[in-house]
């Protein structure tokens, strides 16, 4: 084994000392900048993740970071795109450009005038989404979507937020019959929208175009989300009731926009309207609807398991009642 010398010893450890003070620049004292991270310019699988929103006077701001894959930054963005869907008196509606009375929500992309797309550092960007009829305080949901250029994949749509008790039906109750939409070849599976936690979040997706409100009253689709949910699933082949509130509803319904939610539906079952507009207007918004269909089926139910027969009456001339001398 070799001695070493204290003296060379102490030399090492006073270089080692002083390199540790230098940066990349070489000046004695000063942190080097750090390297800045590996970027890719095309994914066929773009993730979002969302750091933040605001609702502002004529517009919203979005600020997010994209990957790919494999979880590399993107570099390069050049598409994006934003809905807002508000919450109104008549329910949850989104208006078509030229709809010619009060705009509800909005949309953009960056291709509408005033927008901006930037990227303020590898994978992040600011997207400033331009709607006139929103402002701090517009109340609904807003959902958003990137990419779908040539290189840079289209992501999922997202419900960014949404506010509380705008649906009381759930991915769960759909998917109990339809498994998993997105999968699916039925209508428009791409627009399966996720939350920002990743997890599938189908109605709210849904309903930024197909809200409570059709299209000529101020809506963007002429089929609402009521509509779909009562008349197109009519004859629907797997445990479906339309008097079963309870097979969608997973949350009480305490709020019923319009009668005609009600028309349609017993229209479309062909049970008639009898009543309806005594009932509606005897609604009370706090109470579950749920509840009164529930106690529909149930009085069809006792009637088919409890019930009386009755023979024809026998009438017989010949019989004399002191009341009635001339026969019953």
């Amino acid at each position: 084994m070799k001695n070493l010398n204290k003296r060379y010893i102490a030399l090492i450890v006073a270089g080692a000392m002083g390199l540790s003070a230098c940066g990349s620049d070489g000046k004695d004292g000063e942190d080097g900048k750090p390297t800045p991270p590996p970027t890719v310019e095309a994914s066929t699988v773009t993730n979002v993740e969302m750091i933040a929103h605001t609702l502002e006077e004529g517009l919203v701001r979005f600020e997010f970071e994209i990957t790919d894959e494999e979880g590399q930054l993107i570099s390069g963005l050049v598409k994006a795109n934003a809905e807002v869907a508000e919450l109104t008196e008549k329910g949850i509606g989104r208006s078509r450009d030229d709809f010619e009375g009060t705009i509800l929500g909005g949309s953009a992309s960056e291709a509408t005038e005033g927008a901006s797309l930037t990227e303020v550092e590898p994978g992040r960007y600011e997207f400033v989404a331009p709607m006139a009829s929103v402002n701090a305080g517009t109340e609904g949901l807003i959902r958003f979507a990137v990419g779908g250029g040539d290189n840079i994949a289209k992501s999922r749509y997202i419900v960014v937020a949404k506010s509380d008790g705008i649906h009381t039906t759930s991915t769960a109750t759909c998917h109990a019959c339809h498994t998993d939409y997105g999968t699916s070849s039925l209508k428009h599976p791409s627009y399966t929208a996720i939350n920002p936690e990743n997890e599938t979040d189908l109605v709210p997706g849904c309903m930024t175009c197909h809200g409570n409100i059709a299209r000529d009253d101020g809506g963007y689709a002429r089929n609402t989300m009521q509509k779909i949910g009562h008349i197109n699933h009519q004859k629907f082949e797997k445990d479906f009731a339309p008097s079963n509130c309870y097979t969608c509803h997973e949350k009480p319904i305490t709020t019923v926009y319009s009668m005609q939610t009600c028309t349609d539906c017993h229209d479309a079952a062909g049970i008639g309207t009898k009543g309806l507009t005594a009932n509606f207007n005897a609604f009370n918004e706090g109470e579950d609807a749920r509840l009164f269909h529930k106690q529909v089926t149930a009085r069809a139910e006792l009637r088919d398991t409890h019930y009386t027969r009755t023979s024809a009456p026998y009438i017989n001339d010949g019989l004399e009642w002191e009341e009635y001398p001339n026969g019953g």
